[in-house]
């Protein structure tokens, strides 16, 4: 879960930082100043001042006059009623696209949150993992300690149910390694985090060697007799020796 906890975390650096980079892009571009032209700006140059063609100029023609003037205009209102509607139309769809941008990622990273807590690891004490012990006291970091994992141990390997046996004998390293302050018991702590705490001890690879045998005997339901059962019991001993040591 640490692990899972830091990858949650920069994946989740990753994504706000590309979030603002699109948004400052977006604002940029919907702030950009236009340039704006009167609309007279035309008829203001349309006289003798201004004709640089050296060309006598008999006279002028008032503007607004003839079959040609009003075909030029109204071809440039037809064109100009084009052109905003072509801008007016690309704005919502520019912007439903960043909408559909913004939820992708949000999306994402919901998923990638739902993936971390709840597939990151093996919880030891999740409600989901409690309920499969239906005859016993669910565990829980509060009562951990206090509880008789010895005689659930024993009432188990006299049922025959040797798969909750080596569970109760995995809680049982957990409460050793945590009485003798190794380990800080939490809820949906994972075995890797536990591994974490105690890697510097001499005893660091026995407990990941049991751990592999909790997980592959208790949570891929293996099915074990009492023969393959008193060999990984053996381990769970003597690493349980080895923590009182």
């Amino acid at each position: 879960m640490r692990y899972s906890s830091q990858l949650f975390f920069t994946v989740t650096r990753i994504v706000t930082f590309a979030l603002c980079c699109f948004w400052l892009q977006v604002s940029d571009a919907q702030n950009e100043p236009k340039r704006v032209f009167d609309e007279d700006f035309k008829e203001r140059y349309n006289n003798e001042k201004f004709n640089y063609e050296g060309k006598e100029v008999v006279r002028y023609t008032r503007r607004g006059s003839g079959e040609f003037e009003e075909f030029e205009n109204k071809k440039t209102e037809i064109d100009e009623e084009n052109n905003e509607e072509e801008f007016t139309g690309d704005v919502p769809r520019f912007q439903f696209l960043n909408w559909i941008f913004v939820i992708a990622l949000i999306l994402a990273v919901i998923y990638l949150a739902y993936i971390l807590i709840n597939e990151g690891g093996t919880s030891l004490f999740s409600s989901k993992k409690n309920t499969e012990i239906t005859t016993h006291e669910d565990f829980s970091v509060e009562n951990i300690e206090q509880t008789d994992i010895e005689g659930l141990i024993a009432s188990a390997e006299k049922s025959g149910d040797y798969r909750l046996a080596i569970r109760f004998y995995h809680i049982l390293v957990l409460k050793r390694l945590s009485l003798k302050n190794f380990i800080k018991l939490e809820e949906d702590k994972t075995n890797e985090e536990y591994f974490y705490e105690v890697k510097q001890q001499g005893f660091s690879n026995d407990f990941k060697f049991t751990s592999y045998l909790y997980d592959y005997i208790w949570y891929g339901e293996f099915p074990i007799n009492l023969k393959q059962y008193q060999i990984a019991k053996e381990n769970f001993v003597q690493l349980i020796k080895k923590v009182a040591s």
